[in-house]
């Protein structure tokens, strides 16, 4: 389907152009964008850049101007509105109150129920 968004594993990210490790806020990136991103959606901090705000952001450069680089992700598509995948999911899910989780406990060896009697208990089997 031609709609449908190819996403590459482990191949060259998006944002800097280092290795990916999946996709991370809706685009394939590396740990260091990864990690780079989440930190600046944490803090209140307003980065500025000291040339013409087009830095190149690849990976030799990327921690050189942190104005670029996240104008870059932006323009990228990177967001923290993206849901989180649950681990284990290879899919986001669709919204945090989604997901389900059912516990069961495990199932114990009890002795014999009516009816019947099993190997290694007192009256059956051996």
């Amino acid at each position: 389907a031609a709609s449908r968004q190819e996403r590459p594993q482990n191949g060259p990210e998006t944002i800097c152009g280092d290795k990916s490790s999946g996709f991370h806020y809706g685009v394939s990136a590396c740990e260091g964008c990864k990690g780079f991103f989440r930190r600046s959606q944490q803090s209140s901090l307003s980065y500025a850049c000291s040339r013409q705000q087009n830095c190149p952001i690849d990976r030799a450069s990327r921690n050189r101007c942190q104005h670029c680089r996240l104008q870059k992700c932006l323009r990228l598509g990177m967001s923290r509105d993206v849901p989180v995948p649950i681990l284990g999911h290879p899919h986001p899910h669709p919204t945090p109150t989604s997901h389900t989780v059912s516990v069961t406990s495990p199932t114990v060896a009890a002795g014999p129920r009516e009816g019947g009697s099993a190997a290694g208990t007192p009256g059956g089997g051996l």
